[in-house]
């Protein structure tokens, strides 16, 4: 049995690499052709292929390709995409059928999105210091989360691709409303791809998630988070669960902004530090917040204020050290995991006990390949997991 599942995984190997060989030689082909945009032509293409599979649909010419795109975004929306191409037709219909020697509709998402990854970090993400956490590191990080019926608002403020919201909506219950933000588009995109196909119900939003409504930072919309959540609930007070991985690039020196975060102490500050404190802002009292952060937020001594702010203002139950492997290929960044409570408006903090843990495997080599024991990922997350609880 062990024999046949390590044969079934290793086709399955191969054939992922060669998906992801096919999906960047066509977005490399766009780009020699001036692509107005190489990455959403290739993203059309993967929405045309999935809703060929999905309706059974014949694709024999462009014209039929372009009547797939048309149809798709007709029934998916919230896709939010033009229902035309930019590019030629016969190398547009050429590129497709590349792709229909894959039934997408059976590979993991995770393929897909490690292309838009690989994409998104060539073009922005790696400047902007974000990268996408692997799904299979998200489904332990979120173990310790309780789903229970009085869990109602579950968000992720740099959702990115949509990892953490992708795998908590398969441990919900329809009760439960899950919302990403994140001011990249792409990475929108994709997360509202993989809610598509998923047939998950989450809300993607593109949007500035440390706008505190009286200041912008990237200035590609006006409203904040707050805005947003009270337009869709009522008496809204906060998210019960924050999980989240943002960015850790970017350092932010406008004094508007600085001023308008405490967190900051008045001092320019890096974009994972800031969101520390907009988690605080938008959870519950008592809310849940899993949030990955890179090493230098727990080792660098100019940043002891910002760690005693945390404290205060969070109550940490633990924290764990991934290995610096596990974002490869696109970095080395160390990084650990807090596991934390929001602490009551008056509550004075205590000496409270943190559980620390470290993973010791990455489940990855040096080059960003998959380790495999047997048929599962080589990884000792689990282990570390099972010693969090909050």
């Amino acid at each position: 049995m062990i024999k046949d599942s390590c044969q079934k995984r290793s086709c399955k190997k191969a054939l992922d690499n060669e998906l992801i060989k096919v999906l960047l030689e066509i977005e490399d082909t766009f780009i020699a052709i001036s692509a107005t945009d190489a990455r959403i032509e290739l993203y059309k293409l993967i929405v045309c292929r999935f809703y060929q599979i999905k309706y059974s649909i014949l694709v024999d010419s462009f014209s039929q390709l372009e009547q797939c795109l048309i149809k798709a975004t007709t029934n998916w929306p919230n896709l939010s995409l033009d229902s035309s191409f930019s590019v030629t037709g016969t190398v547009c219909f050429e590129s497709f059928k590349k792709l229909e020697r894959f039934d997408i509709t059976k590979t993991d998402f995770s393929v897909i999105e490690y292309v838009f990854e690989y994409l998104s970090t060539v073009s922005s993400k790696g400047n902007k210091g974000q990268f996408f956490t692997p799904r299979y590191v998200i489904k332990e990080l979120i173990k310790p989360i309780s789903l229970e019926n009085d869990v109602q608002y579950i968000a992720d403020p740099a959702c990115g691709s949509g990892g953490f919201l992708s795998m908590i909506s398969r441990y919900s219950n329809k009760k439960q409303l899950l919302f990403g933000f994140d001011y990249d588009s792409f990475a929108i995109r994709t997360a509202k791809l993989s809610s598509v196909l998923m047939e998950a119900d989450i809300n993607y939003l593109q949007i500035d998630s440390l706008n505190k409504n009286d200041n912008l930072l990237f200035n590609n919309n006006t409203i904040c988070i707050e805005d947003y959540m009270k337009t869709k609930i009522k008496n809204f007070s906060g998210f019960d669960i924050i999980a989240t991985n943002p960015p850790f690039g970017g350092l932010i020196k406008e004094k508007k902004i600085i001023q308008n975060f405490s967190i900051t102490n008045g001092k320019n500050s890096t974009r994972d530090i800031l969101f520390i404190e907009r988690c605080f802002d938008l959870l519950k009292e008592q809310g849940k917040l899993i949030i990955v952060l890179p090493n230098s937020f727990f080792v660098d001594s100019s940043l002891e204020f910002q760690r005693k702010w945390l404290l205060t203002h969070y109550k940490v139950h633990g924290i764990i050290s991934l290995h610096q492997d596990t974002f490869l290929p696109h970095t080395h960044q160390k990084t650990s995991v807090i596991f934390a409570t929001k602490r009551y408006c008056k509550e004075i903090p205590q000496n409270d006990e943190i559980i620390f843990a470290i993973s010791e495997k990455a489940g990855k080599d040096s080059k960003g390949k998959y380790i495999y024991m047997n048929t599962n990922i080589d990884t000792d997350l689990s282990e570390a997991m099972s010693k969090i609880h909050f």
